[in-house]
């Protein structure tokens, strides 16, 4: 008899769950199976006993300390501006290694936050962040708080990865708009189903808005909420700056035919596929962030958009290029492999963006290379443009 590994039994459970929940009330929306699958307390991807960041994918602080030590470069002069009650807010600090090598490279620089509130809801991977930073010395680690969100302060909040796991609606042109959703089968297996969305529903409104002109059969996602979020976070920061770090593109290309079924990928064990109901609990489940919306919704509710570009960029911008040069003969081959691998077009470098926001502080992380105009651009889809 095969021993059947913890995840697997997890997993079962957790389908059980989900299944159960669909027979219940019917199928349900791809954005719920999706809260679901990676954030069911002790089942979902992120919430499962002892998870490490690593064994499926890479994340960029893995990589070495250059990202941070670019992103408390960036968060330095803002720190200065918003006085010596000055925080840092992270969104999704994974491992806590962002965290670690920030607060060190903001020491070293002389520029600390007043805190450091690490925003979190899986407890494993709170507990791994807090092994991470118990190597900081006594004064940064004191500074570090967890938090369920984000506190009234002033400062910088910086989400890196994190959009791409925010739960997102599925929708499919047909040529009408249907809403995919997540149902059983009659074999008792989750199935994709699709339902026709009612012109009064948002996910309709949302479709509709993009002018969409496709083929019957395509797909794709759409992200209704950012909104809200980005409200919080302007209501909690009485003056400050955002940085958000993830893959993704502008609208035109996003929905583009080119991506005729969708951005959702899964990360198991360093593989990639575009299966989501295979193994709910057992991979991670991402999406590319439409960046265009992203930074529509953040101006919506009074943000101001610093700029945007390439991941590569952004950190040539902000002391990547002197730092290496100043230590170039201390450079390792891994560092130099782990440094290709954040700033290589064909890796993260270009693949990753960065859209810096504003409220009442003056920066300069994207001068000369500012590629804002891009997210309004048509693009790759020529019937699609900015309302």
């Amino acid at each position: 008899m095969t021993d059947v590994s913890p995840g697997v039994i997890r997993s079962h459970a957790l389908c059980d769950q989900i299944i159960q929940m669909i027979r219940a009330r019917g199928p349900i929306s791809f954005s719920a199976f999706m809260e679901a699958a990676l954030y069911t307390p002790e089942l979902g991807y992120y919430m499962q006993p002892d998870l490490t960041i690593g064994a499926d994918f890479i994340t960029s602080p893995q990589l070495g300390p250059w990202l941070a030590q670019c992103l408390a470069e960036a968060c330095l002069p803002v720190l200065q501006q918003c006085g010596t009650d000055s925080c840092l807010v992270e969104f999704g600090p994974g491992s806590g290694q962002l965290c670690h090598d920030v607060l060190s490279a903001c020491a070293a620089a002389g520029v600390v936050p007043a805190q450091y509130y690490m925003i979190e809801i899986s407890p494993s991977l709170r507990a791994l962040q807090e092994r991470t930073c118990e190597t900081l010395p006594a004064d940064l680690k004191d500074r570090i708080t967890w938090v369920s969100a984000c506190p009234p302060c002033s400062g910088v909040v910086i989400a890196n990865e994190f959009l791409d796991a925010w739960p997102i609606e599925q929708f499919s042109v047909m040529p009408d708009i249907h809403t995919r959703c997540v149902g059983v089968n009659d074999q008792g297996k989750l199935s994709w189903q699709l339902q026709r969305t009612d012109p009064s529903e948002p996910l309709y409104q949302a479709v509709s808005s993009l002018k969409l002109n496709r083929p019957q059969g395509f797909y794709s996602e759409i992200q209704l909420n950012t909104r809200a979020w980005f409200d919080q976070l302007y209501q909690s920061l009485s003056q400050g700056a955002v940085i958000l770090l993830d893959y993704g593109m502008p609208e035109g290309a996003y929905y583009s035919e080119a991506r005729a079924q969708g951005t959702v990928r899964c990360h198991t064990q360093h593989r990639v596929h575009d299966d989501p109901l295979c193994g709910p609990g057992l991979q991670d489940i991402t999406a590319q962030v439409n960046w265009t919306a992203v930074a529509r919704d953040a101006i919506d509710v009074g943000w101001q958009v610093l700029g945007y570009s390439a991941q590569a960029q952004f950190l040539l911008n902000n002391g990547l290029a002197d730092r290496l040069k100043s230590i170039e003969h201390q450079l390792t081959v891994e560092d130099h492999l782990a440094i290709k691998q954040l700033t290589l077009p064909t890796e993260m470098g270009e693949a990753f963006k960065v859209l810096g926001l504003s409220k009442g502080c003056e920066v300069h992380w994207f001068d000369q290379h500012d590629r804002q105009v891009s997210l309004w651009n048509k693009m790759e889809a020529d019937e699609w443009h900015v309302m």
